[in-house]
């Protein structure tokens, strides 16, 4: 982490199942610091999409959030971001929703982990993965949809994801019609991984920014 002198924006950054931010952590924190901002890289090493919280911070997802509250609050943090790449775009999503965020940004995140959805749309990714999720009880039926349709982002929520990538296309449709959320697709782009192209398009540093 690195702490911007004088600013007041915080980034937490919530990394995928290989724990990192679509790649190198240093050189993402170092485009944090750069635009004026506060870095804070979150790990999820139960690999259940933040769901039972971050290990170090609490216990699970409520004390996780109580810990991150003080932290932020330390900090001096009075604008958020969330960011999160991969499987961390789904803890992005949530964290952001109950910390209050400006913005939140998923980076080829999932957005619907049922069953149902993943037949539907040939998502047949991780499925033990998945599994495992879906043994956790969620309220919002493990649909970051039901999650989002009475929040409000301010800055709105970025989803990233690449044009003809068939799967991370259909995770960022399936929140297209809500109010706050803007789909950004990386054209003539089929990866997983959006590090690269949002380094060469500018659109990382687009991200870190908040009006």
């Amino acid at each position: 982490m690195q702490r911007a002198r004088g600013i007041r924006v915080t980034v937490l950054f919530f990394t995928g199942l290989i724990d990192r931010a679509m790649g190198d952590v240093a050189l993402t924190d170092c485009f944090v610091a750069q635009a004026g901002a506060t870095s804070v890289f979150l790990r999820d090493y139960q690999r259940r999409f933040f769901l039972l919280g971050v290990e170090s911070l609490g216990a699970d997802m409520d004390s996780t959030l109580a810990s991150l509250r003080i932290r932020l609050a330390e900090l001096g943090t009075r604008r958020l971001i969330c960011i999160g790449s991969s499987a961390g775009g789904y803890g992005a999503m949530i964290y952001g929703l109950a910390l209050g965020a400006e913005r939140i940004v998923c980076l080829a995140a999932p957005t619907c982990m049922t069953e149902e959805f993943a037949r539907e749309h040939g998502d047949t990714r991780g499925p033990m993965v998945r599994r495992k999720i879906l043994e956790i009880p969620d309220p919002f039926g493990h649909d970051l949809r039901n999650r989002l349709v009475r929040a409000h982002v301010p800055q709105g929520v970025w989803m990233y994801f690449g044009a003809q990538s068939p799967i991370d296309r259909a995770h960022a449709e399936h929140l297209a019609d809500l109010p706050d959320v803007v789909l950004k697709p990386l054209e003539n782009f089929d990866r997983h991984n959006l590090v690269v192209p949002l380094i060469l398009r500018g659109e990382l540093a687009a991200c870190l920014k908040l009006p």
